[in-house]
């Protein structure tokens, strides 16, 4: 018993260690475990928040409703930089996962993408001062030079004249590259500024233009005063500039922020500013190609608030768009040329919309698809301001937006006086100006062009009674008389008649009558023919164009050498670059006026009596050439009248060499701009010694340039000094040219000279010599200071390496002692523990069993 209660004691204990050693081994698993997990999670959570900080580089546009909404954007991981608080707008720098968090929570999310003038642009020509291109003509009287004909063609000076309308109390938002307020054009119409950053923040500045480009568009919307300046389509209207485009690129963050300004204007520190009611934001940039939502709340607002959104549809051609001008309710607008078809640049297309949103406040609805642009107007060698009084000529649908943005800046003003206010006024400006635009039959017009007189007229309650015009011919040139026939008159009417903004005749015009006017100056192509007639409250009204070709004329064919010529070219290009010649005389180099002619006068030339051409170079594309003929008559006969000439001395360049060595051949060098050739070369005298010269040879080296060889020969001496004549033979004409020769037996000098020059040489040698062994023994000396710091700074670092090592040996020494106590105590107590228990076993082991 005693045996097996033994052995039952013995198994239970080893079952005891083998126990404690699975569970050591299994916790000691545990923590190794729980350690790699640590690091992995702590190495994810490093890896995830490196990621966030790297993320955070891409810029968004956010929408909301609610303040509170922005509280969805930080949670996302966002940082809000700005907010525009009119359009409820927020630009947003986001991780790249976030986008997905805040469309979930409602929230719509766009680019920041980049906007440009560029892309509405097609070209710049700057022109001289104002009061250049105001200068009157000799020509024709009555006539403006200062004059654009995109004003004329869409009938805006009509518009002046018969309704007494030239846009006063209209404010347009102009959103473009600044404004120089100071151009004389403009000067008194900026009602307010404001210039923002890429962020859409506000900087104080003041008024200015960064490129040039804005300030040519606030006047073709604004400029000049309708009479003697005719320039803007409502001169009397006022701009509010936001500086948003430097240097003609900007963000779609300063877009929204100059959105945001035109529904409540405020200087750069927030405060108010009271520049009357917006009726209209003018656009001319945008992104090509861009469908994306990122300015729809923005002009969705704009809408709802009453403001007419107008922008360019690009300079990209057929089947592409820009935005904002794409956009579903924004007048986007296409460009024109002289002959009223769509500019080759101008573009057109179907638009389909990726993402309408549900609602919006113009048309009912947002379509999928709709046709681009809304309206085209001139867009092609529009004439305009340029920072520094000067005119600039520009295409583009850069020139078109303004042109329609100001009568629909009439337009409005009209209808919100009748009480029609928000997207109800919006949508009666857009049906008013694309129902009374001219349609045209070139693809990508739209409703078609747009037409002020008409469009203010059904604005003020005027019927329109459309009339049919013809010329005849249809071809003519400044100057000429032409024909004009109305058809479609019932009776006798009081007709006013109009070409390129001049009037041309006035009265009475019967059914069928043809009516005889002058063409005045005007550019070449096609220019606008308009009869009008306000008869109580209907507007009968025709247009037609007249296609006028150039010519060159003169006040007196026959003229006298000397005398004052007056010329005229007219119906060429607007502000081609021109020459005028007058037989094989250029007698002008100029541009040509904003009337497509220039006018000079010029004196004729001192001729024989004859007939001699007078011929235009137009140097545009396609090049013109014209020309006519002039009898000059020279007041005195002329004749020839021989003349004999004879030199005495000649223009020459004569180089001698020091000395000539005798029987050794050297030269003389002869150089004249006269055709010259050398007959002899005779001594003349000897100043010393005696010796003779032969001429040996003669060559030419260049045109002008003679070398004349020789051999000369001391007599019984060892040198001598003679006076040689040249005698050189130009125009029958011998003409002789004194030199000094001296001649030596040798080259005395020679040898001296090379070992000077030698011994120079070796000198200069030596010096370098000594110069580079000096600095050899600065540097050496520099390298020796630097090996003594160096041994200085090694010893020093010894020891204090020495002095660390040393207490390193002390601390380990009373760590390894500390450690000998530690384990000495430590087997102590197992052998005192192995000792009491081994006692206790026995103890157990020995009692009987119960």
């Amino acid at each position: 018993m005693r045996t097996k209660q033994y052995l039952y004691y013995q198994n239970k204990s080893f079952n005891t260690k083998t126990a404690c050693g699975e569970l050591m081994k299994k916790l000691l698993t545990w923590v190794i475990l729980w350690a790699l997990c640590f690091h992995a999670l702590t190495s994810v959570v490093a890896s995830h928040s490196m990621q966030v900080s790297t993320a955070l580089v891409k810029e968004s546009i956010v929408y909301f409703n609610a303040v509170e909404e922005l509280g969805y954007v930080k949670g996302a991981g966002c940082e809000i930089e700005n907010v525009f608080w009119n359009i409820k707008a927020a630009l947003v720098l986001c991780p790249s996962g976030a986008e997905e968090a805040l469309r979930s929570a409602g929230l719509y999310t766009a680019p920041n993408i980049n906007v440009s003038i560029s892309s509405t642009l097609a070209s710049f020509r700057v022109l001289g001062p104002v009061n250049k291109v105001a200068q009157a003509s000799g020509w024709h009287t009555n006539t403006s030079y200062a004059w654009s004909w995109a004003v004329s063609r869409v009938g805006a000076d009509l518009v002046w004249r018969y309704f007494n309308t030239l846009g006063s109390g209209v404010t347009i938002a102009l959103l473009d590259t600044g404004i120089d307020p100071t151009h004389p054009l403009i000067a008194g119409k900026l009602g307010g500024w404001i210039e923002f950053d890429r962020k859409g923040k506000p900087i104080c500045s003041e008024p200015r233009d960064t490129y040039g480009h804005g300030t040519w568009v606030a006047s073709i919307a604004v400029g000049g005063d309708g009479k003697s300046y005719v320039f803007g389509v409502a001169p009397s209207a006022k701009v509010i500039v936001a500086l948003v485009l430097p240097a003609g690129y900007g963000t779609a963050a300063q877009v929204l922020a100059g959105l945001d300004w035109a529904l409540k204007p405020v200087d750069c520190m927030g405060n108010p500013i009271d520049v009357g009611r917006v009726a209209v934001v003018s656009m001319s940039f945008g992104s090509s190609g861009n469908y994306s939502n990122v300015f729809l709340p923005a002009i969705a607002k704009l809408i709802q608030s009453g403001i007419v959104p107008v922008a360019a549809i690009g300079n990209d051609g057929p089947y592409t768009s820009s935005n904002p001008g794409n956009i579903w309710g924004v007048i986007g607008v296409g460009a024109t040329d002289f002959n009223d078809d769509v500019a080759w640049f101008s573009s057109y297309e179907e638009v389909e919309w990726p993402e309408p949103p549900a609602t919006w406040p113009f048309g009912g609805r947002y379509p999928k698809t709709y046709a681009k642009p809304d309206l085209v107007a001139p867009g092609v060698d529009v004439p305009g301001a340029w920072p520094g009084e000067l005119i600039a000529i520009g295409s583009g649908t850069s020139a078109s937006t303004p042109i329609v943005a100001a009568v629909a800046g009439i337009v409005s003003k009209i209808i919100y006086e009748r009480g029609l206010r928000g997207a109800e006024l919006v949508s009666k400006v857009y049906s008013t100006l694309t129902e009374s635009a001219e349609e045209l039959s070139s693809t990508g017009a739209g409703h078609g062009l747009v037409n002020a007189f008409k469009a203010i007229a059904k604005a003020l309650g005027y019927a329109v009674e459309e009339l049919k015009m013809y010329t005849y011919p249809a071809y003519a040139t400044p100057l000429s008389s032409v024909g004009l026939v109305v058809q479609g008159l019932r009776e006798e009417l009081q007709l006013s008649i109009h070409i390129a903004g001049v009037e041309v005749f006035r009265g009475e015009v019967s059914p069928e009558n043809v009516v005889k006017v002058i063409v005045p100056p005007t550019h070449h192509k096609g220019n606008e023919v308009f009869a009008v007639s306000l008869k109580g409250s209907t507007v009968y009204y025709a247009k037609t164009l007249l296609y006028v070709n150039p010519v060159l004329l003169v006040r007196n064919a026959n003229v006298s050498a000397g005398a004052s010529l007056d010329v005229a070219v007219l119906g060429i290009g607007i502000g081609d670059l021109i020459t005028l010649k007058l037989g094989g005389n250029i007698m002008c180099l100029d541009t040509s006026n904003l009337r497509g002619g220039y006018e000079v006068s010029i004196v004729t030339p001192y001729a024989a009596s004859g007939w001699y051409d007078l011929v235009l170079y137009d140097f545009s594309n396609p090049t013109i050439t014209l020309s006519t003929q002039l009898y000059i008559t020279t007041p005195k006969p002329v004749r020839e009248v021989s003349v004999e000439v004879k030199y005495s001395m000649l223009p020459l360049f004569v180089k001698v060499s020091e000395y000539y060595v005798s029987g050794v051949e050297g030269y003389i060098d002869v150089c004249s701009p006269l055709n010259i050739s050398l007959h002899e070369l005779a001594i003349e005298s000897v100043v010393k010694g005696s010796a003779r010269v032969w001429v040996v040879n003669v060559s030419t080296l260049a045109s002008g340039v003679l070398r004349v060889w020789i051999k000369p020969e001391l007599l019984n001496t060892t040198e001598a000094e003679v006076v040689a004549l040249l005698k050189l033979y130009v125009n029958n004409t011998f003409v002789s040219y004194p030199v000094v020769l001296s001649i030596v037996a040798q080259k005395p000098l020679e040898d001296e000279i090379t070992v000077h020059e030698e011994l120079r040489g070796a000198i200069r040698g030596l010096n370098e010599s000594v110069s580079r062994l000096s600095s050899k023994s600065e540097e050496l000396s520099k390298s020796l200071d630097r090996l003594k710091d160096l041994v200085s700074s090694v010893n020093s670092s010894v020891e204090e390496l020495e002095s660390r090592a040393s207490e390193e040996l002390r601390d380990v020494n009373n760590r390894v002692q500390l450690l000998s106590y530690i384990a000495v105590a430590s087997l102590s107590l197992s052998i005192v523990t192995a000792i009491l228990t081994l006692t206790q076993m026995r103890k157990r082991r020995v009692q009987p069993l119960s």
